[in-house]
C-alpha cells in the first residue's frame, strides 16, 4: 500500500517524540505503524513526505525520502550492534516494531516494518564479535534451572540425541527456536568463528555447534552423534 489516510496526519504535539522514518518501506509498513499509533506530521520538512492533490501521503513519490513522526511516549530508534548502517525502532516495552538500513553511501535507506509477530525478519539479532567481550569469552554455565533457546532447524537425530542426555525440551519458543533446560555444568561458549557457538556438557565434552548468520536467517543446531564428530570438534 502506497498511501495513507489524511486522518494520519497531524501538526507535532508540543513535546511529543518525534522520529524520522525513511519512506521506502515493505507493503503495508505505514499503516502498521499508523495502526500502532504514529502520527504522520503535516508540518514535514523540505524533503519529507509528499502530500497528493487528495490530501493522502504519497510514499511512491517520497521512495528515498523520510517522514517526520509523532510517535507514543517511548518509541525509540536504536543501534543494532549489527552494523552502523543499520538501526531498530523499538516501543515503550522494549518491543522490537522494525528494522531501519540506510546506505553507507547517502540516500535514506529503507525501513521494515514486523507485520506479524512471526515475520522473519524479525528474527533475534545475532551480534558480531568486534566487542572485548568476545576477544576474552566468559562460558555461559547452565544450572538446569533456567532456560535457554536452540534453533528449530537441527540435524536428524539431534534432538532425540539431546533429549537421551538430559535436555528438557519445554514445549514453549517462538518461529525459530525451542525453549530448553540443559543439565546443570553444561556451558555455552564461544568458538573461532564468530557465528558458531558451542554446547558442551559438564565434563567439557562438546555435545553440538550453534550456527548464526550476521544478517539474521535461519540459526541452526548440529548435535554431535558419533564419537569421531566429537573428536573433531574438540
Amino acid at each position: 500500500m502506497t498511501k495513507t489516510s489524511i486522518a494520519a496526519l497531524a501538526v507535532a504535539t508540543a513535546g511529543a517524540t518525534i522520529l524520522c522514518f525513511p519512506v521506502r518501506a515493505n507493503a503495508g509498513a505505514w499503516d502498521k505503524l499508523v495502526s500502532l499509533g504514529a502520527k504522520i506530521c503535516a508540518d514535514q520538512d523540505e524533503d519529507g513526505a509528499v502530500l497528493a492533490a487528495d490530501g493522502s501521503i504519497d510514499v511512491a513519490r517520497s521512495a528515498f525520502r523520510t517522514a517526520k513522526c509523532e510517535v507514543p511516549d517511548g518509541w525509540v530508534i536504536a543501534e543494532s550492534g549489527i552494523s552502523p548502517w543499520q538501526k531498530r525502532l523499538f516501543d515503550g516495552n522494549g518491543k522490537m516494531l522494525a528494522k531501519i538500513f540506510y546506505k553507507p553511501t547517502g540516500g535514506c535507506g529503507s525501513i521494515h516494518v514486523f507485520l506479524t509477530d512471526d515475520d522473519p525478519m524479525a528474527a533475534p539479532d545475532v551480534l558480531p564479535v568486534f566487542t572485548q567481550e568476545r576477544r576474552q569469552p566468559v562460558p555461559t554455565v547452565c544450572d538446569g534451572v533456567r532456560t535457554f533457546k536452540l534453533a528449530k532447524r537441527i540435524n536428524e537425530g539431534g534432538r532425540e540425541r539431546l533429549v537421551s542426555l538430559g535436555v528438557n525440551f519445554t514445549g514453549a519458543g517462538d518461529y525459530q527456536y525451542n525453549e530448553v533446560v540443559v543439565p546443570a555444568g553444561w556451558q555455552f561458549s564461544d568458538t573461532a568463528n564468530p557465528m558458531v557457538k558451542r554446547l558442551s556438557d559438564a565434563s567439557g565434552t562438546p555435545v553440538a555447534q550453534l550456527f548464526f548468520r550476521p544478517t539474521g536467517g535461519t540459526p541452526s543446531v548440529h548435535v554431535f552423534l558419533t564419537e569421531d564428530e566429537v573428536r573433531s570438534a574438540q
